[in-house]
């Protein structure tokens, strides 16, 4: 009777249906006892016709719906706004099992997705409000960002082009969990994007970088950089205090040295902190025996923010000195 209630215990918990890789989900589907054509149709409805619901997979039957959806939860997710913008950029607010809220950016048709339910602050000018690390998100959390805004977006005649694992919290920090997702992400059966559509940003974990360079995936990296030198950086980038920027920028080399994956260099331009041309140049000489681009992006002054964007002429002056030390360079959004 006692391994009967354990029993018990186990078939009613339910799993995160999109935690699942394909052939996890294989594994799970024909362990229940279904034909493995089901797994299939479950994807093609979630990852190819980006539906949102199990009431919606017409093609299996009625009961079958009912029993899968009891023991495998589909969506984990509810979207409870989305704020328009302007300028073609849309936030996504969503909804946890426990109330927490996470959020994803939309710009064109990249989509900019969380991996954690709150972080510690990666940068100075992060919204107050919004810190505070609660827990990494599981796989499910991740990927459903992407299923559920893919959805928005297909009923506008859109789809979703490019991920960037740039959101609430240093993907590299919730390491599995984003792998796994890349992995979903990419698989031709499931949501087929590219992987040289999928980038990842971090303020510099080089441990997580490192086990990147040999994980055999080719995805874009990105560098919130911010500082062309150390002691600066630790102010503006607080969060990565513990490697020093050489070390950083070694583990750099080595990922595109194994994987040929892009490489960008994030600077957001702050008003008489980091705009100067003389720390542009600092910035080419720090970089100019790396590979990469560097992508400026202006920075928009939040509620009650102190710091104050770059005015238009010494973004000019900055790049100006860079495009004068060959160093490739572009003004992002």
């Amino acid at each position: 009777m006692f391994a009967t209630i354990i029993i018990f215990q186990t078939r009613v918990f339910m799993h995160f249906l999109c935690n699942y890789t394909f052939d996890a989900l294989v594994r799970e589907i024909s362990g229940r006892g279904e034909p493995l054509y089901i797994v299939n149709q479950i994807l093609n409805w979630i990852y190819d016709k980006n539906i949102t619901s199990w009431d919606e997979m017409s093609n299996i039957s009625v009961e079958r719906r009912k029993q899968l959806s009891s023991e495998l939860l589909f969506p984990c997710l509810k979207l409870i706004r989305v704020l328009d913008l302007g300028s073609n950029l849309f936030k996504f607010h969503w909804e946890l099992d426990k109330k927490s809220i996470i959020e994803s950016v939309l710009i064109g048709s990249t989509i900019y997705i969380s991996t954690h339910v709150g972080y510690a602050p990666r940068h100075t000018f992060c919204v107050p409000e919004k810190r505070g690390f609660k827990r990494n998100l599981k796989v499910a959390e991740i990927v459903e960002q992407v299923i559920l805004s893919s959805h928005w977006l297909k009923e506008k005649g859109k789809k979703i082009s490019h991920v960037v694992f740039m959101g609430m919290g240093d993907p590299l920090k919730n390491y599995d969990a984003v792998i796994s997702a890349v992995n979903i992400l990419s698989d031709p059966r499931m949501f087929n994007l590219s992987e040289r559509k999928i980038s990842i940003s971090t303020v510099g974990d080089v441990e997580g970088i490192n086990r990147l360079s040999h994980e055999g995936v080719k995805l874009n990296l990105i560098l919130s950089l911010h500082a062309p030198e150390e002691r600066l950086r630790k102010k503006v980038v607080p969060y990565a205090l513990k490697d020093p920027i050489e070390k950083v920028l070694s583990a750099m080399d080595e990922y595109y040295a194994s994987t040929h994956g892009a490489i960008q260099y994030d600077y957001t331009l702050l008003e008489g902190i980091n705009d100067h041309p003389d720390q542009a140049f600092q910035l080419a000489n720090l970089l100019g025996r790396h590979k990469g681009m560097v992508n400026l992006t202006p920075f928009h002054t939040g509620p009650g923010g102190k710091l104050s964007p770059s005015p238009k002429k010494n973004i000019k002056a900055f790049r100006s000195v860079l495009y004068g030390s060959g160093i490739k360079n572009s003004i992002g959004e």
